[in-house]
Protein backbone atom coordinates (compact mmCIF):
# COMPACT_ATOMS: atom_id res chain seq x y z
CA UNK A 1 0.00 0.00 0.00
CA UNK A 2 0.72 3.89 -0.46
CA UNK A 3 0.85 3.83 3.44
CA UNK A 4 3.99 1.10 3.84
CA UNK A 5 5.97 2.45 0.72
CA UNK A 6 5.88 6.01 2.69
CA UNK A 7 6.72 4.28 5.93
CA UNK A 8 9.60 2.28 3.73
CA UNK A 9 11.27 5.43 1.85
CA UNK A 10 10.98 7.53 5.19
CA UNK A 11 13.15 4.95 7.10
CA UNK A 12 15.64 4.93 4.13
CA UNK A 13 15.98 8.76 4.07
CA UNK A 14 16.21 8.89 8.09
CA UNK A 15 19.17 6.21 7.42
CA UNK A 16 20.84 7.86 4.60
CA UNK A 17 20.57 11.30 6.60
CA UNK A 18 21.62 10.19 9.63
CA UNK A 19 24.70 8.84 8.49
CA UNK A 20 25.48 11.65 6.14
CA UNK A 21 25.32 13.98 9.39
CA UNK A 22 27.53 12.28 11.85
CA UNK A 23 29.87 10.77 9.25
CA UNK A 24 29.63 13.77 6.92
CA UNK A 25 30.75 16.65 10.10
CA UNK A 26 33.68 14.13 11.71
CA UNK A 27 35.26 13.03 8.42
CA UNK A 28 34.98 16.84 7.04
CA UNK A 29 36.21 18.88 10.52
CA UNK A 30 39.07 16.14 10.58
CA UNK A 31 39.81 17.18 6.93
CA UNK A 32 39.98 20.48 7.50
CA UNK A 33 41.87 20.29 11.14
CA UNK A 34 44.31 18.21 10.01
CA UNK A 35 45.35 20.62 6.64
CA UNK A 36 44.96 23.80 9.56
CA UNK A 37 47.77 21.90 11.72
CA UNK A 38 50.15 20.57 9.13
CA UNK A 39 52.10 22.63 7.49
CA UNK A 40 53.17 19.96 4.52
CA UNK A 41 49.47 19.31 3.52
CA UNK A 42 48.81 23.08 3.00
CA UNK A 43 49.33 22.71 -1.04
CA UNK A 44 47.39 24.13 -3.39
CA UNK A 45 45.91 21.07 -4.22
CA UNK A 46 44.68 20.80 -0.87
CA UNK A 47 43.36 24.38 -0.57
CA UNK A 48 40.51 22.82 -3.12
CA UNK A 49 39.58 19.78 -0.86
CA UNK A 50 39.55 22.07 2.09
CA UNK A 51 37.23 24.68 0.48
CA UNK A 52 34.84 21.23 -0.87
CA UNK A 53 35.22 20.11 3.23
CA UNK A 54 33.98 23.53 3.81
CA UNK A 55 30.66 23.03 1.94
CA UNK A 56 30.05 19.17 2.58
CA UNK A 57 30.35 20.48 5.86
CA UNK A 58 27.84 23.33 5.72
CA UNK A 59 25.91 20.57 3.92
CA UNK A 60 25.93 17.92 6.84
CA UNK A 61 24.89 20.97 9.12
CA UNK A 62 22.48 22.95 7.68
CA UNK A 63 20.81 21.04 4.15
CA UNK A 64 20.69 17.68 6.00
CA UNK A 65 18.54 18.45 9.05
CA UNK A 66 16.71 20.84 7.38
CA UNK A 67 15.56 17.69 4.78
CA UNK A 68 15.24 15.19 7.53
CA UNK A 69 12.48 17.70 9.41
CA UNK A 70 11.04 18.10 5.80
CA UNK A 71 10.87 13.94 5.89
CA UNK A 72 9.49 13.62 8.90
CA UNK A 73 7.49 16.29 9.74
CA UNK A 74 5.58 16.09 6.12
CA UNK A 75 3.66 13.02 6.86
CA UNK A 76 2.00 15.07 9.74
CA UNK A 77 1.86 18.27 8.83
CA UNK A 78 0.60 19.62 5.25
CA UNK A 79 2.43 23.01 5.24
CA UNK A 80 5.61 23.70 7.22
CA UNK A 81 6.22 26.99 6.28
CA UNK A 82 8.15 29.12 3.87
CA UNK A 83 11.30 29.71 5.92
CA UNK A 84 11.74 25.85 6.26
CA UNK A 85 11.13 25.21 2.65
CA UNK A 86 12.93 28.11 1.21
CA UNK A 87 16.13 27.75 3.07
CA UNK A 88 16.21 23.96 2.43
CA UNK A 89 16.28 24.61 -0.98
CA UNK A 90 18.73 27.15 -1.06
CA UNK A 91 20.81 25.87 1.29
CA UNK A 92 20.96 22.46 -1.17
CA UNK A 93 21.32 24.66 -4.80
CA UNK A 94 24.02 26.48 -2.55
CA UNK A 95 26.34 22.92 -1.52
CA UNK A 96 25.56 21.57 -5.00
CA UNK A 97 26.64 23.93 -6.96
CA UNK A 98 30.11 24.41 -4.82
CA UNK A 99 30.18 21.11 -4.63
CA UNK A 100 30.22 20.11 -8.59
CA UNK A 101 32.29 23.01 -9.31
CA UNK A 102 34.98 22.34 -6.82
CA UNK A 103 35.21 18.73 -8.11
CA UNK A 104 36.01 19.59 -11.34
CA UNK A 105 38.69 22.32 -10.37
CA UNK A 106 40.07 19.49 -8.21
CA UNK A 107 40.18 17.61 -11.41
CA UNK A 108 41.78 19.94 -13.23
CA UNK A 109 44.71 21.03 -10.91
CA UNK A 110 45.67 17.58 -10.43
CA UNK A 111 46.45 17.11 -13.94
CA UNK A 112 48.44 20.26 -13.70
CA UNK A 113 50.04 19.13 -11.20
CA UNK A 114 50.90 15.79 -12.42
CA UNK A 115 51.72 16.68 -16.47
CA UNK A 116 53.25 20.38 -15.04
CA UNK A 117 54.88 19.56 -11.52
CA UNK A 118 57.01 22.64 -11.21
CA UNK A 119 54.51 25.38 -12.25
CA UNK A 120 53.72 25.90 -8.49
CA UNK A 121 53.30 29.86 -9.11
CA UNK A 122 50.74 29.17 -11.38
CA UNK A 123 48.96 26.77 -9.79
CA UNK A 124 48.72 28.76 -6.40
CA UNK A 125 47.18 31.76 -8.79
CA UNK A 126 44.31 29.64 -9.85
CA UNK A 127 43.69 28.47 -6.54
CA UNK A 128 43.01 31.81 -5.64
CA UNK A 129 40.74 32.56 -8.33
CA UNK A 130 38.92 29.21 -8.17
CA UNK A 131 37.79 29.22 -4.64
CA UNK A 132 36.27 32.48 -4.70
CA UNK A 133 34.78 32.04 -8.18
CA UNK A 134 32.82 28.93 -7.16
CA UNK A 135 31.35 30.37 -4.25
CA UNK A 136 30.39 33.88 -6.17
CA UNK A 137 28.49 31.49 -8.75
CA UNK A 138 27.20 28.83 -6.43
CA UNK A 139 25.58 32.42 -4.28
CA UNK A 140 24.28 33.40 -7.55
CA UNK A 141 22.50 30.14 -8.65
CA UNK A 142 21.17 29.62 -5.45
CA UNK A 143 19.68 33.25 -5.36
CA UNK A 144 18.19 32.83 -8.31
CA UNK A 145 16.63 29.27 -6.60
CA UNK A 146 14.39 30.90 -4.77
CA UNK A 147 12.33 31.96 -7.36
CA UNK A 148 12.09 28.72 -8.78
CA UNK A 149 12.00 26.04 -6.09
CA UNK A 150 8.39 26.10 -5.18
CA UNK A 151 8.27 22.97 -8.09
CA UNK A 152 11.10 21.00 -6.28
CA UNK A 153 10.24 17.38 -5.59
CA UNK A 154 11.32 18.24 -1.45
CA UNK A 155 9.74 21.93 -1.76
CA UNK A 156 6.46 20.30 -2.76
CA UNK A 157 6.76 17.77 0.32
CA UNK A 158 7.35 20.65 2.42
CA UNK A 159 4.13 22.68 1.69
CA UNK A 160 1.93 19.92 0.97
CA UNK A 161 1.07 20.90 -2.55
CA UNK A 162 -0.22 18.50 -5.19
CA UNK A 163 1.70 17.71 -8.01
CA UNK A 164 -1.89 17.73 -10.16
CA UNK A 165 -2.06 21.65 -9.96
CA UNK A 166 1.40 22.60 -10.91
CA UNK A 167 2.62 23.64 -14.42
CA UNK A 168 6.24 22.45 -14.32
CA UNK A 169 7.85 20.24 -11.72
CA UNK A 170 11.39 20.47 -10.69
CA UNK A 171 12.60 23.03 -13.09
CA UNK A 172 15.81 23.88 -10.71
CA UNK A 173 16.75 20.14 -11.77
CA UNK A 174 16.14 20.25 -15.06
CA UNK A 175 17.69 23.38 -16.07
CA UNK A 176 20.08 23.97 -13.62
CA UNK A 177 21.06 21.36 -11.58
CA UNK A 178 21.16 18.65 -14.88
CA UNK A 179 23.40 21.03 -16.64
CA UNK A 180 25.83 21.90 -14.12
CA UNK A 181 26.73 18.57 -13.20
CA UNK A 182 27.10 17.16 -16.82
CA UNK A 183 29.34 20.00 -17.22
CA UNK A 184 31.52 18.65 -14.21
CA UNK A 185 31.49 15.41 -15.02
CA UNK A 186 32.77 16.09 -18.48
CA UNK A 187 35.31 17.76 -16.77
CA UNK A 188 35.98 15.35 -14.38
CA UNK A 189 36.20 12.40 -16.85
CA UNK A 190 38.06 14.70 -19.25
CA UNK A 191 40.86 15.38 -16.82
CA UNK A 192 40.84 12.26 -14.81
CA UNK A 193 41.28 10.76 -18.07
CA UNK A 194 44.11 12.50 -18.96
CA UNK A 195 46.13 11.58 -15.54
CA UNK A 196 45.11 7.69 -16.43
CA UNK A 197 46.68 8.56 -19.96
CA UNK A 198 49.91 10.53 -18.70
CA UNK A 199 50.71 8.27 -15.85
CA UNK A 200 50.44 5.10 -18.33
CA UNK A 201 52.50 6.37 -21.19
CA UNK A 202 55.10 7.79 -18.14
CA UNK A 203 55.14 4.02 -16.13
CA UNK A 204 55.62 2.57 -19.98
CA UNK A 205 58.89 5.05 -20.97
CA UNK A 206 60.58 4.09 -17.14
CA UNK A 207 59.77 0.67 -17.63
CA UNK A 208 61.13 0.85 -21.28
CA UNK A 209 63.83 2.87 -20.14
CA UNK A 210 64.92 0.56 -17.31
CA UNK A 211 65.48 -2.70 -19.36
CA UNK A 212 67.70 -0.61 -22.38
CA UNK A 213 69.21 1.93 -21.11
CA UNK A 214 71.29 0.23 -17.57
CA UNK A 215 74.34 -0.35 -18.35
CA UNK A 216 75.86 -3.50 -18.70
CA UNK A 217 77.35 -4.98 -15.47
CA UNK A 218 81.25 -4.91 -15.33
CA UNK A 219 83.41 -8.04 -17.00
CA UNK A 220 85.78 -9.67 -15.42
CA UNK A 221 89.60 -8.14 -15.83
CA UNK A 222 88.64 -4.40 -16.50
CA UNK A 223 88.12 -3.43 -13.33
CA UNK A 224 91.12 -1.00 -12.06
CA UNK A 225 94.03 -2.93 -10.09
CA UNK A 226 96.12 -2.03 -7.60
CA UNK A 227 99.01 -4.66 -7.19
CA UNK A 228 100.49 -4.29 -3.54
CA UNK A 229 103.82 -6.05 -4.59
CA UNK A 230 104.26 -2.94 -7.05
CA UNK A 231 104.03 -0.42 -4.74
CA UNK A 232 105.82 -2.03 -2.35
CA UNK A 233 108.65 -2.07 -4.76
CA UNK A 234 108.11 1.54 -5.38
CA UNK A 235 107.99 2.73 -1.76
CA UNK A 236 111.26 0.83 -1.17
CA UNK A 237 112.96 2.67 -4.10
CA UNK A 238 111.73 6.02 -3.05
CA UNK A 239 112.84 5.18 0.27
CA UNK A 240 116.49 4.11 -1.21
CA UNK A 241 116.39 7.74 -3.17
CA UNK A 242 116.27 9.18 -0.03
CA UNK A 243 118.90 7.21 1.70
CA UNK A 244 121.41 8.50 -1.11
CA UNK A 245 120.09 11.86 -0.91
CA UNK A 246 121.21 12.00 2.84
CA UNK A 247 124.31 10.19 2.39
CA UNK A 248 125.36 12.49 -0.46
CA UNK A 249 124.69 15.37 1.96
CA UNK A 250 126.55 13.95 4.60
CA UNK A 251 129.90 13.57 2.22
CA UNK A 252 129.79 16.96 0.69
CA UNK A 253 128.98 18.15 4.25
CA UNK A 254 132.94 17.75 4.92
CA UNK A 255 133.73 20.32 2.15
CA UNK A 256 131.73 22.96 3.32
CA UNK A 257 128.51 22.08 0.28
CA UNK A 258 125.48 21.19 1.24
CA UNK A 259 122.92 20.34 -1.49
CA UNK A 260 119.36 21.07 -1.50
CA UNK A 261 117.30 18.48 0.67
CA UNK A 262 115.39 15.95 -1.72
CA UNK A 263 111.49 15.24 -1.77
CA UNK A 264 110.25 12.59 -4.06
CA UNK A 265 107.08 12.93 -5.48
CA UNK A 266 104.89 9.25 -5.60
CA UNK A 267 103.39 8.87 -8.66
CA UNK A 268 100.31 7.71 -7.07
CA UNK A 269 99.73 11.18 -5.52
CA UNK A 270 99.36 13.43 -8.84
CA UNK A 271 96.45 10.44 -10.09
CA UNK A 272 93.39 11.52 -10.12
CA UNK A 273 91.91 10.00 -6.53
CA UNK A 274 88.52 8.66 -7.14
CA UNK A 275 85.91 10.93 -5.40
CA UNK A 276 83.22 8.67 -4.15
CA UNK A 277 85.34 5.57 -2.82
CA UNK A 278 87.84 5.28 -0.44
CA UNK A 279 90.94 2.93 -1.69
CA UNK A 280 92.76 0.87 0.96
CA UNK A 281 95.44 -1.27 -0.09
CA UNK A 282 98.07 -3.87 1.62
CA UNK A 283 100.83 -5.68 0.27
CA UNK A 284 99.93 -9.02 -1.72
CA UNK A 285 96.76 -7.68 -1.78
CA UNK A 286 94.23 -6.36 -4.43
CA UNK A 287 91.45 -3.71 -4.37
CA UNK A 288 89.02 -2.93 -7.62
CA UNK A 289 86.94 -0.28 -8.16
CA UNK A 290 83.98 0.47 -10.27
CA UNK A 291 84.51 0.65 -13.83
CA UNK A 292 82.17 3.79 -13.26
CA UNK A 293 80.11 5.15 -10.33
CA UNK A 294 77.63 5.83 -13.40
CA UNK A 295 75.89 2.64 -12.87
CA UNK A 296 74.87 3.35 -9.37
CA UNK A 297 73.58 6.81 -10.49
CA UNK A 298 71.20 5.44 -13.11
CA UNK A 299 70.29 2.41 -10.92
CA UNK A 300 69.31 4.25 -8.22
CA UNK A 301 67.67 6.85 -10.81
CA UNK A 302 66.04 4.07 -12.19
CA UNK A 303 64.34 3.09 -8.91
CA UNK A 304 63.16 6.02 -8.10
CA UNK A 305 61.35 6.74 -11.45
CA UNK A 306 59.90 3.38 -10.56
CA UNK A 307 58.77 4.27 -7.35
CA UNK A 308 57.56 7.48 -8.51
CA UNK A 309 55.02 5.26 -11.34
CA UNK A 310 54.03 3.30 -8.40
CA UNK A 311 52.62 6.40 -6.85
CA UNK A 312 50.61 7.56 -9.96
CA UNK A 313 49.73 4.39 -10.67
CA UNK A 314 47.97 4.55 -7.47
CA UNK A 315 46.80 8.03 -8.70
CA UNK A 316 45.29 6.70 -11.51
CA UNK A 317 43.45 4.22 -9.74
CA UNK A 318 42.38 6.61 -6.92
CA UNK A 319 40.81 8.90 -9.70
CA UNK A 320 38.82 5.65 -11.36
CA UNK A 321 37.04 5.42 -7.77
CA UNK A 322 36.41 8.95 -7.58
CA UNK A 323 34.62 8.96 -10.88
CA UNK A 324 32.98 5.82 -10.14
CA UNK A 325 31.76 7.54 -6.75
CA UNK A 326 30.28 10.66 -7.90
CA UNK A 327 28.44 8.77 -10.84
CA UNK A 328 26.96 6.13 -8.49
CA UNK A 329 25.87 9.01 -5.28
CA UNK A 330 24.37 11.19 -8.01
CA UNK A 331 23.30 9.55 -10.85
CA UNK A 332 19.42 8.24 -9.44
CA UNK A 333 19.05 11.86 -8.70
CA UNK A 334 19.57 13.67 -12.74
CA UNK A 335 17.82 9.92 -13.77
CA UNK A 336 14.67 10.98 -11.98
CA UNK A 337 14.45 14.60 -12.72
CA UNK A 338 15.47 13.32 -17.00
CA UNK A 339 12.51 11.00 -16.19
CA UNK A 340 9.56 13.91 -14.87
CA UNK A 341 8.45 14.64 -18.18
CA UNK A 342 7.77 11.58 -19.15
CA UNK A 343 6.64 9.96 -16.14
CA UNK A 344 4.31 12.89 -14.25
CA UNK A 345 1.66 12.34 -16.67
CA UNK A 346 -0.04 9.32 -14.74
CA UNK A 347 -1.94 10.27 -11.84
CA UNK A 348 -1.47 7.07 -10.21
CA UNK A 349 2.25 7.06 -10.25
CA UNK A 350 2.77 10.97 -8.79
CA UNK A 351 3.32 10.01 -5.06
CA UNK A 352 5.81 7.48 -5.71
CA UNK A 353 7.53 9.17 -8.34
CA UNK A 354 7.92 11.76 -4.98
CA UNK A 355 9.20 9.65 -2.79
CA UNK A 356 11.72 8.34 -5.43
CA UNK A 357 13.09 11.51 -6.02
CA UNK A 358 13.01 12.52 -2.22
CA UNK A 359 15.42 9.52 -1.56
CA UNK A 360 17.84 10.78 -4.72
CA UNK A 361 18.22 13.61 -3.03
CA UNK A 362 19.41 12.53 0.13
CA UNK A 363 21.63 10.10 -1.87
CA UNK A 364 23.14 13.07 -3.47
CA UNK A 365 22.88 14.60 0.29
CA UNK A 366 25.65 10.95 1.03
CA UNK A 367 28.50 12.23 -1.23
CA UNK A 368 29.32 14.95 1.89
CA UNK A 369 30.50 12.08 3.84
CA UNK A 370 31.99 10.30 1.04
CA UNK A 371 34.29 13.14 -0.70
CA UNK A 372 36.28 13.17 2.63
CA UNK A 373 37.00 9.46 2.38
CA UNK A 374 37.50 9.37 -1.35
CA UNK A 375 39.32 12.89 -1.48
CA UNK A 376 41.72 12.86 1.89
CA UNK A 377 41.87 9.30 3.27
CA UNK A 378 43.35 7.63 0.93
CA UNK A 379 46.40 10.31 0.51
CA UNK A 380 49.42 9.02 2.19
CA UNK A 381 50.07 12.37 3.73
CA UNK A 382 46.69 12.69 5.06
CA UNK A 383 46.94 8.85 6.91
CA UNK A 384 50.05 9.87 8.19
CA UNK A 385 48.26 12.54 10.09
CA UNK A 386 45.37 11.05 11.02
CA UNK A 387 47.47 8.04 12.60
CA UNK A 388 49.44 10.68 14.95
CA UNK A 389 46.28 12.31 15.47
CA UNK A 390 44.90 8.08 16.92
CA UNK A 391 48.17 7.57 18.85
CA UNK A 392 48.43 11.08 20.37
CA UNK A 393 44.69 10.51 21.76
CA UNK A 394 45.43 6.91 22.82
CA UNK A 395 48.44 8.57 24.56
CA UNK A 396 46.62 10.53 27.20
Amino acid sequence: SQSSLNFAFAIANCAVLLFTCFAGVFGNVLVIWAVCRQRSLQTSNNALLVNLATSDLLRCVIDCPLLLAIILWGYNINDLGSVLCHTQAVSFSLSCCVQLLTLASISAERYQAIAHPFKTSQRKRRVKIWIPLTWTLAVLVSSFCITIAEDTPVYVKCRGIRVEVLTSFDTFGLYILVPIWFASLTVIIGFYGRIFIVVRAHTKKIFDKGTSSLPPPAKKGKDVRIDGKQLADKTNSEEENKSKANNDTRWLGNRSVALPSISVIPEETVEERPTSHAVKTTPGCLSSLPSSTGEYSQGNLFNRERAKAGKEGKLAKRSGYIVITFIAFWMPLIISVLMNPFTLHNPGTVQKILEVETFAVALACMTAAVNPITYAVVNPQFRSEFRQLKTKYKSK
